[in-house]
């Protein structure tokens, strides 16, 4: 498989037998990086023009809410939930929260 492409398979969490999406862990996807980088910079944009958080460099706060969820699917020790993404959501946000006053 080259550096550029992307499995077709999934991969399985042996912690929780849930499925992982191989783009996640798709070093050098190029295209597929913009395209996420995309959807999260207008996700962003709309909650910032909307008051819902406020005004921030959107890569950063990407990136901080991002690394949390790699982490937590590459150690397989505990399920990725809902509750746990929102755990993080709610820190992250406060700090940005916090930061911004």
């Amino acid at each position: 498989m080259g550096e550029h492409e992307v499995a077709q398979q999934p991969a399985v969490s042996p912690a929780n037998s849930s499925v992982i999406p191989w783009p996640i862990a798709a070093p050098g996807n190029v295209e597929l990086d913009e395209a996420v980088r995309v959807v999260h910079d207008r996700r962003l944009d709309s909650a910032v023009e909307q008051g819902e958080i406020p005004p921030a460099d959107t890569y950063f706060l990407t990136e901080l809410l991002s690394g949390p969820v790699y982490l937590y699917l590459i150690r397989r020790r505990h399920p990725f939930t809902r509750a746990v993404a929102e755990k993080i959501a709610d820190v992250v946000l406060a700090g940005l929260n916090a930061s911004a006053q």
